[in-house]
């Protein structure tokens, strides 16, 4: 059987004949192969184009307004964070944060930074705040935590407005065509109109024109979201300059935190003491304890020298002052309110200057003349012996002075 079997195919008329049988199965396996090899490689094409276009909306739209989201929020959350968790007690009233300012100023003998925080109190300060933010965000990996809720926050608004923008009024899923993929990309920024800003020309660049389908679009909007999630936390952990995010927030935490605490950042025209009136809104400025009027910069007219005196002893005096407000005219001290009628200085002959700003101007005298271009104020002697615990005990207790004033204001307001 064998042997007949191999005879039959050495025979010329089979070989012929085989070729023929099989030839046209072979070209219909090539062309149904080429078909095969034609749809994949179009399938990917337009896998591709469908990506980039979600690629590009993602880049040029939703990833300019996430960041704008967390500049926006960013600048809060971290006051929020100072005042929860780092030193809130510092911040907990203008009373106590200045008498913090001060004693340091003191206890370090900060030359310099008592000129800045007596003739630039606001700018001082928030600079004092701004270093202070510096030192606690850098602490813990806390900037970048504090990103990373942020970008949380509004990733889960984005994907929920995804998902309901990919429905009808009824819950059904809108169809699955060209024509729905600007129905929901106007639905999806409704959602969001609160939280996000897009920009409508990078909008049309990105989408326009497509043949993209809608629910192609959404699932890889979903993918990509998720996507750009991950690298922006990365981008986070990866670089963490505190004073380069700081500047660039639009709400910036140094000054939300000084119009929380100090509401007000008005000084005396003549000392140069900050308004302590409570209250974000309030008619009239005012201060419980006011200091020496030369570390303001008054000074005779006569002589140059510094004023040593109190404004609240000079408002109840027959005294004059003049100075630019005035257009160098005398003006009666009493009548103080004709150039500063939102200021409220309590008229006191009895009150003495604090030992704390009796040390203060006595100590570092001949620094004052020099910054205000005046002559060193002569100061009685005897405030030249007190010394600085005497002084920090002054402090100490022009703090409970004023906080007890505070609440007497307060009652009879």
């Amino acid at each position: 059987m064998t042997k007949k079997l191999l005879d039959y195919y050495k025979r010329k008329d089979v070989h012929a004949h085989l070729i023929e049988k099989y030839r046209q199965d072979f070209i219909n396996n090539i062309k149904s192969l080429a078909r095969e090899i034609q749809y994949s490689t179009s399938h990917k094409l337009d896998c591709a184009g469908e990506l980039k276009k979600t690629s590009d909306f993602v880049k040029l739209c939703l990833r300019p307004a996430v960041e704008d989201f967390i500049n926006r929020t960013l600048g809060i959350d971290i006051v929020d964070e100072i005042l929860k968790n780092h030193d809130s007690e510092e911040y907990s009233s203008r009373s106590f944060f200045s008498y913090n300012i001060q004693k340091e100023l003191l206890q370090k003998d900060d030359l310099e930074g008592f000129g800045k925080y007596i003739s630039k109190y606001e700018l001082y300060i928030k600079n004092w705040i701004f270093l202070h933010i510096q030192q606690k965000v850098s602490q813990d990996k806390t900037l970048t935590n504090l990103k990373n809720k942020s970008l949380q926050i509004i990733v889960d608004k984005i994907t929920e407005a995804i998902k309901n923008s990919s429905k009808d009024g009824e819950g059904v899923l809108l169809p699955d065509d060209t024509e729905n993929l600007s129905k929901f990309i106007s639905r999806m920024q409704k959602y969001l109109v609160k939280d996000l800003s897009f920009s409508v020309e990078a909008e049309k660049t990105s989408l326009f024109p497509t043949e993209i389908k809608c629910q192609v679009f959404i699932d890889s909007l979903l993918t990509s979201v998720n996507e750009l999630k991950e690298k922006l936390q990365e981008e986070f952990t990866s670089s963490e300059d505190v004073t380069d995010t700081i500047n660039k927030l639009l709400i910036k935490p140094q000054d939300e935190l000084f119009r929380r605490v100090f509401g007000c950042g008005r000084q005396c025209p003549f000392c140069k003491v900050p308004c302590d009136a409570g209250g974000k809104e309030h008619l009239q400025h005012q201060a419980a304890v006011h200091r020496p009027q030369g570390l303001g910069g008054s000074r005779y007219e006569d002589d140059n020298k510094l004023v040593e005196t109190l404004c609240t002893t000079d408002v109840c005096s027959e005294h004059y002052f003049k100075n630019a407000d005035t257009e160098s005219e005398g003006h009666p001290y009493k009548k103080y309110v004709d150039f500063y009628p939102h200021w409220k200085i309590q008229p006191d002959s009895t009150t003495e200057v604090t030992d704390y700003w009796k040390y203060v101007l006595a100590t570092y005298n001949d620094h004052f003349a020099k910054l205000y271009k005046a002559k060193p104020a002569d100061v009685p002697e005897d405030w030249k012996n007190i010394t600085k615990e005497q002084a920090l005990k002054g402090l100490e207790d022009a703090f409970e002075i004023s906080m007890k004033l505070k609440r007497f204001y307060k009652r009879n307001i």
